[in-house]
């Protein structure tokens, strides 16, 4: 039987719509985006799969409830925000995502972003534009040579993040992250300590931690306190992570030499957001991981995945791996039969 995948507007990239138009267990379904909630809910009522792309709905036990033949909840990019996952893991439905597959080019941005912020590029961009001339000694910048940057959360970017910082700038590199022994960190090359320390000591601090309740404002106002006066902070995880508004005050006091943001809360930024009108504050909006190369390749990651999923088997990139034996039970009323790794 061909399962039906429910998504709303096309790909970023058509390689996985092509991949899946042609695979013979799965039913393409294709809505335009900007549906009213009751259409959608009418759309995902005969989904086997749904591919999420904004934030169509909430994923929760609501939701779950009218979509009597849903066998799982899929991600385009890493980020899966929208989807209780707990509730998926109850009903026995499956929550995947392409987490790892866009890593290099957010280590990519945190890079270029770190020497952007020590070269004082955007100041020196914005004044030429306005037709102020240099004096003497201004926006004089700093090497990132033999620095300190550190590294909250230790996962494939963070890991990257400090390849490209030792293997080119021979930086030494502070790590902070409950959920790896010292002995991981060390082993992908950080030195492990303590939020405090890494605070207090970098010279840079990058942040690279999913958003859950856990981490939502773990870096605010007693935290910026923490940092030396010269040091930069770069955020290309989620917005919520941070405090704006302490982070705000901290650079408008000199706790802190400068930022670079990516991501906000909300997003896009509001247009009277203060953080945009510093000089100080590098300000992109959510660039750091989209590539042409990065979204083809989580196109076709995610085909494969779907196809993995249709064809009965276990897929890769599970974030609830303990949903399982509930999804076998489930996925053998929906098809008839219980997936082939039961």
């Amino acid at each position: 039987m061909k399962k039906r995948l429910v998504y709303f507007g096309h790909w970023t990239n058509p390689l996985g719509e092509e991949m899946l138009s042609k695979d013979e267990n799965t039913e393409m379904a294709f809505y335009e985006r900007g549906l009213s909630i009751e259409e959608t809910k009418a759309a995902l009522a005969k989904a086997n799969g749904y591919l999420l792309s904004l934030r169509e709905i909430e994923v929760n036990a609501e939701l779950l409830e009218e979509c009597p033949n849903l066998l799982a909840v899929g991600s385009r990019v890493a980020g899966f925000e929208a989807v209780d996952v707990d509730a998926c893991t109850e009903a026995g439905v499956l929550v995947v995502n392409q987490g790892g597959i866009g890593n290099e080019p957010v280590a990519e941005h945190v890079i270029a972003a770190m020497i952007s912020l020590s070269k004082n590029i955007p100041q020196a961009d914005r004044a030429l534009r306005a037709g102020h001339i240099k004096g003497p000694g201004e926006f004089t910048g700093n090497d990132v040579m033999n620095r300190t940057m550190g590294v909250i959360g230790m996962g494939n970017i963070g890991a990257r993040v400090t390849d490209i910082c030792k293997g080119a700038f021979s930086m030494r590199v502070l790590v902070h992250d409950p959920f790896l022994s010292d002995q991981a960190i060390a082993e992908r090359g950080g030195e492990p300590c303590s939020l405090e320390d890494l605070m207090s000591e970098s010279d840079y601090i990058t942040l690279h931690v999913p958003l859950s309740e856990k981490t939502r404002g773990m870096i605010g106002k007693k935290e910026f306190a923490m940092m030396k006066s010269t040091a930069y902070f770069i955020n290309t995880s989620r917005g919520p992570n941070i405090d704006e508004a302490a982070l705000t005050v901290a650079l408008q006091e000199g706790a802190l030499a400068g930022a670079a943001i990516d991501v906000w809360d909300p997003e896009p930024p509001l247009p009277g957001n203060p953080l945009l009108a510093m000089d100080n504050v590098l300000a992109t909006q959510h660039v750091s991981g989209p590539t042409f190369q990065a979204h083809a390749a989580m196109s076709e990651s995610a085909a494969l995945q779907w196809a993995a999923i249709f064809r009965g088997e276990k897929p890769p990139r599970l974030a609830n791996p303990e949903a399982w034996p509930n999804y076998v039970e489930r996925y053998t009323r929906i098809v008839g039969e219980p997936p082939q790794e039961a």
